[in-house]
């Protein structure tokens, strides 16, 4: 059995806009992950600092035999420098 066809369909899709769409979702894309990037090295740079200065402020007070504590009002918390202990002849825990 012979058979003819007898039409055809096509269908033809302009997709120019959501090339470009996708190119700037990935342009955007790239930027928020290196401003995430420089966030956390600003971030891991400033604890590295503050780091250092607990250290630093930690060694003024054991050569000074200085202490420092805070007291939280609303929750009584007392946090009390490592020195404090030592001038009370305590272990800091």
């Amino acid at each position: 059995m012979e058979s003819n066809v007898v039409g055809g369909v096509a269908i033809t899709v302009d997709i120019t806009q959501r090339k470009k769409a996708e190119a700037k979702l990935k342009e955007t894309f790239d930027n928020l992950e290196n401003l995430v990037k420089k966030r956390t090295n600003e971030v891991e740079e400033a604890y590295i600092s503050l780091k250092k200065n607990k250290e630093d402020l930690s060694e003024a007070q054991r050569i000074a035999h200085l202490g420092n504590w805070n007291w939280d009002i609303v929750t009584n918390g007392l946090l009390l420098s490592d020195e404090v202990y030592c001038i009370f002849g305590r272990t800091p825990q």
